[in-house]
């Protein structure tokens, strides 16, 4: 499903996101180094969420007799 046989392109062309087929040397380290870097930034950050948990309840409270 959506498999492209791979066609001459102009080389001249250049494209933010990488052209046509863009496949990097080196992008299974870089993606593993951003996958490090999301997990060192993201397990603090939920970590301090969950130690600063508040929950409020939007029932009025129970009067006891």
């Amino acid at each position: 499903m959506g498999a492209v046989t791979k066609y001459p392109y102009p080389k001249h062309t250049w494209s933010p996101a990488g052209g046509w087929w863009n496949e990097p040397k080196n992008w299974k380290t870089r993606t593993g180094v951003l996958v490090g870097v999301m997990g060192l930034l993201l397990v603090p950050m939920i970590s301090f969420a969950k130690k600063n948990n508040a929950h409020f309840s939007h029932l009025p409270a129970a009067q006891e007799e």
